[in-house]
């Protein structure tokens, strides 16, 4: 009787073993094959990004050397969907799953680059890095990259996919930052701060004209942000 008992103990051990690394082994290949999908799309997006870069400045090229030998546009319609802001008009709207992709984020310290979208949502955060402020152009230039503070979001999964590495950042490392027009700007960190998840001072703040980032993420255990703050070089 002892036996039988202690063999169905066993037995039920067993099987709750088998469950907990099924339940974990599930878990680990659903984030690997997350990240993996994230890695892949992030990558698709960037490079029609940088095609439709490519093909704007072949655009522009088009119409300038058509102006000035005064002959025919070989081009009877060109129709461009505008971001706005973008490129003075001249550039096409790239999506990622219904979010307009505004830039590229290249980080070499953490290995990372991402699209940027314009809208920030529960899902956008998931697939991509978002702009956070401001989200809005002026003058006709591209919302990034402009003459002021601008905030760009991302998630920390603490699995080095978006901001998970930001916490690796220092002083001196740089982040290049491409827009709409095609405009690459290489920005430099100068500090890092932990603020509280109420404390939205550094969103709008003053940069006497010059170029600035910052980087918005959740701490390790998620009770406070880390933001860091980079300056153009």
């Amino acid at each position: 009787m002892f036996n039988s008992k202690y063999g169905t103990f066993l037995t039920v051990i067993l099987v709750i073993a088998i469950i907990a690394i099924i339940v974990l082994l599930g878990f680990f290949g659903y984030d690997m094959y997350q990240k993996y999908y994230i890695e892949k799309k992030s990558e698709e997006i960037i490079n029609q990004f940088e095609n439709q870069g490519n093909n704007d400045e072949e655009d522009e090229n088009v119409t300038e050397n058509t102006i000035i030998g005064n002959v025919q546009n070989p081009y009877e319609q060109i129709q461009n969907t505008i971001i706005s802001g973008g490129n003075n008009g001249s550039s096409s709207t790239i999506t990622y799953e219904g979010y307009v992709v505004v830039g590229t984020i290249e980080i070499p310290a953490t290995g990372i680059h991402y699209p940027i979208v314009d809208k920030i949502t529960k899902r956008s955060l998931e697939i991509a890095t978002v702009l956070v402020y401001p989200t809005t152009s002026e003058n006709g230039e591209p919302i990034l990259n402009q003459r002021r503070n601008t905030t760009i979001a991302g998630h920390n999964y603490r699995n080095g996919t978006f901001f998970s590495n930001n916490s690796k950042l220092k002083e001196g490392d740089l982040i290049y930052i491409t827009d709409t027009s095609g405009r690459k700007i290489t920005y430099k960190i100068y500090q890092t701060q932990i603020l509280s998840e109420s404390d939205s001072s550094y969103l709008n703040r003053e940069t006497n004209g010059a170029r600035e980032i910052s980087l918005t993420t959740c701490t390790e255990d998620a009770s406070t942000r880390l933001v860091i703050f980079a300056r153009e070089q």
